[in-house]
C-alpha cells in the first residue's frame, strides 16, 4: 500500500492529512502555523517534525512510509536563500521520503480544481492568484505582500475600513454606516483615537488590520463607501486573471474554471457579484467554481497524482464524501 502526505500550512494553523493509495483518509492533524515568517526557521522544523510525526502516528505508519509528500508553505519561492533552508529543514524530517514544497496557492489550486486547468484565487490576510493550463504550463500573480501588493486582500480592506472612517470623521466624504459601526465596535470616545487604537491596541499587525475587513463588510449593507471597496477589491481580482490568462495557453473551445479561498470571498453580494461580471467581460470562457476540496486534502491529492500521474474521478467521489464527513477544514 502506499502512503500520500500533504501538508497545508497557512498563516494561522498547519493541517496535515496522509492519505493511501485507493483515496481513503487515514491521517488528519492540525497544529499551529508553520509560517516561518511569523514564527522562525528554527521553529518551522519543529513545528513540522511534531505535526508530521502526529499525523504519521494516527495512520499507523511511519515516515520512511511515505511515498510522497507535497508541502504547500506559505511565502516559499520568493527567496531562493529562504526556499532552500526550508527544503533542507523539510527533508531532515522526511529522508529518504521523496517531497516537494510549493507556494500554498499552488496547494489551493490542486485542491480547488482536483489538479485540473484552471486559475485559483486566494483572498485571505494577502491575496494572490495561480494558473495551470491544459498544457501543464503554471503561472502565478500578485503575493507582493501587504508593503508591495496584496490588493483585494482581507489587509488591504482593512486599510480601505480605516481610510473611509478617517474621511467620514473629517467630512471629506459624507457619513455613511461605516463611520457608525467603528465608532461603536472599536468603543472610540473620538474620532482621533483610531491612530492609538490602530498603532497601540493592534500594535499594527497585519492580521489585526485585517480583521477590519469584518467591519467594511458590515457597512457594506448601508454605506455606498464600503461597497465601492468591494467592488474595488472584485477588479483587483480580475487583474490577478487576466494576468493568469496572459501568461499562459488555455484551450480555445473549453472553459476556464476560477476557484477561490479565504474569508474575503464570503463577502458573496458585495465581491462575488462584480467579480463574476468582469470576469465574463474579461473572458467568455471564465467560470466561477467552488473548491472540490480542501486545501490539505488537496495537498494529499496532489501528492498522488505526482506518483500515480492520474486521478481517478470515481475515487475522488469517494475521497470529497469522507471529506465531508469528517468535517475537514
Amino acid at each position: 500500500m502506499k502512503y500520500y502526505l500533504g501538508i497545508d500550512g497557512g498563516g494561522s494553523k498547519t493541517s496535515y492529512m496522509i492519505i493511501s493509495e485507493d483515496y481513503t483518509i487515514i491521517g488528519y492533524y492540525k497544529s499551529v502555523s508553520c509560517h516561518y515568517m511569523q514564527t522562525s526557521k528554527d521553529h518551522f522544523q519543529s513545528i513540522l517534525q511534531e505535526g508530521i510525526l502526529s499525523v504519521c502516528k494516527q495512520a499507523g505508519i511511519q515516515i520512511k512510509e511515505l511515498s510522497f509528500s507535497v508541502l504547500g508553505l506559505p511565502g516559499y519561492g520568493e527567496s531562493d536563500e529562504d526556499a532552500e533552508y526550508l527544503r533542507n529543514s523539510v527533508r531532515n524530517i522526511l529522508a529518504p521520503s521523496p517531497f516537494i514544497c510549493v507556494n500554498d496557492v499552488e496547494v489551493g489550486w490542486a485542491a480547488s480544481t482536483a489538479i485540473e486547468a484552471g486559475i485559483h484565487l486566494v483572498g485571505g490576510t494577502g491575496s494572490i492568484a495561480f494558473g495551470k493550463d491544459h498544457h501543464g504550463k503554471t503561472a502565478r500573480a500578485g503575493g507582493w505582500g501587504d508593503f508591495c501588493g496584496d490588493e483585494g486582500s482581507a489587509y488591504w480592506l482593512g486599510k480601505k475600513a480605516i481610510e473611509i472612517f478617517t474621511k467620514e470623521a473629517d467630512g471629506r466624504l459624507t457619513k455613511g454606516a461605516l463611520y457608525s459601526i467603528f465608532k461603536e465596535e472599536l468603543s472610540l470616545n473620538s474620532d482621533f483615537e483610531i491612530i492609538d487604537f490602530i498603532c497601540k491596541k493592534y500594535e499594527m499587525k497585519r492580521e489585526k488590520v485585517a480583521s477590519l475587513s469584518m467591519l467594511l463588510y458590515k457597512g457594506a449593507e448601508k454605506d455606498i463607501y464600503a461597497q465601492e471597496a468591494f467592488e474595488a477589491a472584485a477588479a483587483e481580482y480580475s487583474l490577478l486573471v487576466k494576468a493568469i490568462l496572459n501568461m499562459l495557453y488555455f484551450n480555445q473551445e473549453t472553459l476556464i474554471p476560477v476557484t477561490y479561498s479565504g474569508g474575503v470571498f464570503e463577502a458573496k453580494k458585495y465581491l462575488m457579484e462584480p467579480l463574476r461580471d468582469l470576469l465574463t467581460n474579461l473572458d467568455k470562457r471564465l467560470f466561477i467554481q467552488e473548491a472540490k476540496l480542501r486545501p490539505v486534502t488537496g495537498a494529499s491529492l496532489y501528492a498522488l497524482w505526482h506518483i500515480e500521474n492520474r486521478i481517478v474521478t470515481e475515487k475522488l467521489n469517494k475521497l470529497q464524501r469522507i471529506e465531508k464527513h469528517m468535517n475537514i477544514y
